[in-house]
């Protein structure tokens, strides 16, 4: 795995999202006409739909772009579903308990320290301050508060246009919160979350009903799996000199529950979907043998 060396990410910013869809929409389609790309067409592109598929903090930005672009009717046809895991649905850093709300801070703060020299490339003063604060904060909120002027964001509407800055941190959870965006999702979209998840299922929770007013979303909740540790089998066990015991039951199957339950939804999904070209074809056929035995008939 890449570490993301996105300057611009955060837990909102679906600008990045909409742009590499864009890209490839424009590479899968097939149908031309007069010289100018046709992307209105669901069945014109190459390989099938597209479905996507976050974690954490992903979930929620696949989530918000989901709500965001249906909301407006501006979904590529490409799109056909989704799946989100770990999604906190409301974000609210200031609420993280102790000792995470610290952990956390401690992870964002060593990451700035190891790109330090390329914060140090912007000379703007108020960004050079934001940056000590957020070193100096103790709590993941604190740190949020400091960056938020600095934030990348976009509008909610069409086009949806890139700005840079919130007033605070509050402003900042409260826009890139996906419960608000939700609601308005055009096209299947799974979440799944863990009852023992110690860093998004209180938020998840809170805002479950926002998920449940969207036929088009399906909730799975299970009772236990952590943040995002959904395996099939514990880890194998190993003796004193690190070498794994063998075990049925430790290491049996090292793959991942939530990968597979993921693969099975999107399966289901194209199984409907052919299902429902399939019917569609029918009933245009038979609407053209109707038409053609009525021509008949009036001869």
């Amino acid at each position: 795995m890449h570490p993301n060396a996105n300057p611009k990410y955060n837990a909102g910013y679906t600008g990045d999202l909409r742009a590499v869809i864009s890209h490839l929409e424009r590479r899968l389609v097939t149908s031309q006409h007069h010289g100018t790309t046709k992307l209105d067409d669901a069945d014109s592109y190459i390989g099938g739909p597209i479905y996507l598929v976050g974690y954490s903090l992903g979930a929620n930005i696949i989530t918000k772009y989901l709500g965001e672009e249906s909301l407006h009717g501006t979904l590529p046809k490409c799109i056909g579903g989704g799946a989100a895991l770990g999604n906190p649905l409301h974000i609210a850093s200031n609420s993280i308990p102790f000792p995470w709300n610290m952990i956390l801070a401690m992870g964002v703060k060593k990451s700035v320290l190891q790109n330090l020299s390329v914060y140090k490339k912007h000379h703007d003063r108020g960004f050079q301050s934001a940056v000590k604060k957020a070193l100096l904060s103790r709590t993941i909120g604190q740190v949020d508060d400091a960056f938020a002027p600095y934030i990348v964001r976009n509008e909610g509407d069409p086009p949806y246009t890139t700005r840079v800055g919130y007033s605070n941190g509050k402003e900042y959870w409260h826009d890139s919160s996906s419960h608000r965006y939700v609601g308005n999702v055009s096209v299947p979209l799974l979440k799944v979350v863990a009852r023992d998840d110690f860093l998004v299922f209180g938020q998840f929770a809170s805002k479950l009903n926002h998920c449940l007013e969207n036929p088009n979303v399906v909730v799975v909740k299970t009772h236990c799996g952590g943040h995002l540790g959904w395996q099939e089998s514990p880890p194998p066990a190993k003796d004193s000199k690190g070498k794994e015991i063998p075990s049925p039951w430790f290491g049996a199957n090292r793959g991942s529950w939530s990968d597979v339950a993921v693969a099975d939804f999107i399966e289901a999904l194209l199984y409907i979907r052919e299902d429902n070209r399939k019917k569609d074809e029918e009933v245009i056929e038979n609407a053209k043998e109707a038409r053609m035995h009525k021509i008949v008939s009036r001869l």
